[in-house]
């Protein structure tokens, strides 16, 4: 039996972000053997990935759960309110996206069915929710529940994000409160 007798040696080790190696040498840099092979080797590992893409997906999917609790909310308020105009509207507005056959309500009609307001009259009145809102916004009259529930659904449903935060030293800013002044002082 051998005596094992101990030598000064080196130990090397490289970290990386998707590898590591080692190399054992003696004091003038050879690499040494243990029961005959070199003491040396990289071991090399699948490249790290960050949560972003998951982290994107689960904002996603917060953010719609989120509106969809916005749009019920809005849809608990103004439920009496209505079903007292017409009790089939939220059912008819919820299966528009349904072939006719699919629907529990048979309707010609996806949001108004009254003898003397329907949807051509709707969309020949307003061509987009955007003219709704426009009218709305703009006038002192009153006007039909259905319509104001409409213009509040476009406005809860799609109303921005607000992702990216904006600097509040930033030129931009400054710029347009500049635009906004002039525009209201008539330059």
């Amino acid at each position: 039996m051998k005596e094992k007798t101990q030598i000064p040696y080196y130990l090397g080790i490289d970290a990386g972000s998707s590898s590591v190696s080692w190399a054992v040498t003696d004091t003038m840099y050879h690499v040494l053997k243990c029961k005959g092979k070199a003491m040396w080797g990289v071991r090399l590992f699948p490249d790290a990935s960050t949560a972003a893409e998951r982290r994107t997906h689960r904002a996603a999917r917060r953010r719609l759960q989120r509106r969809k609790q916005r749009l019920d909310i809005l849809e608990m308020l103004f439920a009496p309110a209505l079903n007292e105009e017409d009790p089939q509207f939220l059912a008819r507005m919820h299966e528009s996206d349904l072939w006719q056959e699919d629907k529990s309500i048979n309707s010609k009609y996806s949001l108004f069915s009254d003898s003397n307001f329907n949807d051509c009259d709707y969309h020949a009145q307003y061509p987009t929710t955007y003219h709704l809102r426009s009218e709305l916004a703009h006038s002192t009259d009153s006007y039909d529940v259905r319509l104001v529930y409409l213009a509040l659904h476009h406005l809860m449903k799609s109303r921005g994000h607000f992702l990216y935060e904006i600097s509040e030293t930033s030129d931009n800013d400054s710029s347009l409160r500049d635009k906004l002044q002039r525009c209201t002082k008539g330059t």
